[in-house]
């Protein structure tokens, strides 16, 4: 081969490496971890959030050239709803603009369902889908309620609460059992009205005429004052006339 084939090849051969080595470069970006080796990046520092409802919480992060990302809800009961909870990053800290800074948004607290006069299984399906657990407490005579259905609640239906709280509940134990009032020294229909009003019915008044005594007081009473009975028992008075 002749001095110049030889130059020719040599020629196009090096146009060649240099072509593809060209290639390579801007493909893959093989030079670009060098060439931004000396750009400095530029900090911003991450802005109290907690406290803030969201539009203001986005807009004070975009001031600062940072974004919002919601990562979840939550229930508080010290938090407005709808102000931020958490941050991901504290208040203060320098980090490089563009990035983002994640928060959790306060909800309401679920409201306690009403179970009054429900049974111990009613009210645990009823409470079970709002997060709440039930207790029972100690049963509680009440003539109104029937026996075994809920007769009181702690706390009360529609109170605000933090889900997985225990609602303590009281069933009714049925009327039980009622102290009668004294009413001896009373007057007849004033008796009869305490009586009535303390739950309890009044057998037809029996009639004495003694003398020297006040007229149409009570004399006497059956059961006796501080005796326990059914609500409805018949309490039996005498009195003067």
């Amino acid at each position: 081969m002749n001095g110049s084939s030889v130059f020719v090849v040599a020629f196009f051969t090096s146009v060649l490496t240099a072509a593809g080595t060209v290639y390579v470069i801007e493909r893959y970006g093989v030079l670009e971890p060098y060439l931004h080796r000396g750009e400095k990046i530029e900090l911003t520092e991450v802005p109290e959030l907690k406290g803030l409802i969201e539009g203001d919480a986005r807009e004070n992060l975009r001031a600062k050239r940072l974004s919002l990302m919601i990562k979840g809800r939550a229930p508080s009961a010290e938090a407005r709803p709808g102000t931020v909870l958490d941050q991901s990053l504290p208040p203060g800290q320098r980090v490089p603009a563009g990035g983002a800074v994640a928060v959790t948004i306060a909800e309401e607290l679920p409201k306690v369902p009403d179970l009054g006069g429900l049974s111990v299984d009613e009210a645990t399906a009823k409470l079970a889908p709002a997060g709440y657990k039930l207790k029972l407490g100690q049963p509680r005579a009440d003539a109104n309620v029937p026996e075994g259905k809920i007769v009181a609640q702690d706390p009360a239906g529609g109170t605000p609460l933090e889900k997985n709280v225990p609602i303590i509940v009281q069933v009714s134990a049925g009327p039980g059992e009622l102290e009668v009032p004294k009413v001896v020294g009373v007057g007849v229909e004033a008796a009869k009205a305490q009586l009535e009003k303390a739950g309890f019915k009044v057998a037809p008044v029996r009639w004495l005429s003694l003398a020297e005594t006040a007229s149409y007081v009570v004399l006497s009473q059956k059961p006796e004052a501080g005796q326990k009975v059914k609500p409805g028992a018949e309490v039996q008075l005498t009195a003067n006339r």
